[in-house]
């Protein structure tokens, strides 16, 4: 609390929770970023469901560390804090430093996408809180490329994350 107010209103008041990535305020305010989490039981009452590390993707089939498998049409990469992207073994998914390559949560190759990637639209890209208006927005843009050929990319490389 800050006199009388949580970090939730004075960033939401300031407006650094809906300033843009781009934005004056939103390049200054990325420089000292506070990390604040949940718990692993609190995302599982919410109804989060967890699965062991990805090992293996083949046509609609993602195979887990456990063995288990998975059909998909889409997959949305939900990192979290740490950006670990280097395992990735995708065709033109990571730029020449192992970032995953995503320019608003699309990457370059068909029907992989990310969300909760810090300041990805803004501030509140990489909070529970407010990554919904993320994913809404990313939710839409999968859906709509499932009716369609996927285009050719036109992003920009992120840069990679901070380990926190």
């Amino acid at each position: 609390m800050i006199a009388g107010r949580d970090l939730f209103w004075w960033l939401t008041t300031t407006g650094v929770l809906d300033a843009s990535h781009t934005s004056r305020l939103g390049r200054r305010v990325r420089g000292a970023e506070p990390v604040i989490g949940s718990t692993r039981r609190g995302l599982r009452n919410a109804g989060v469901t967890f699965h062991p590390r990805a090992v293996n993707a083949q046509g609609r089939s993602i195979t887990f560390a456990d063995s288990s498998t998975l059909d998909f049409d889409t997959v949305i990469w939900a990192t979290g804090y740490r950006h670990r992207d280097r395992w990735i073994t995708l065709p033109g998914a990571l730029d020449s430093s192992g970032a995953l390559i995503t320019t608003d949560g699309v990457t370059p190759v068909p029907g992989l996408y990310s969300i909760g990637r810090s300041w990805q639209q803004d501030r509140g890209s990489a909070l529970l809180g407010f990554v919904a208006r993320d994913a809404h927005r990313l939710a839409r843009r999968a859906m709509h490329s499932l009716s369609k050929p996927a285009p050719g990319f036109h992003g920009r490389s992120s840069p990679p994350a901070e380990e926190v």
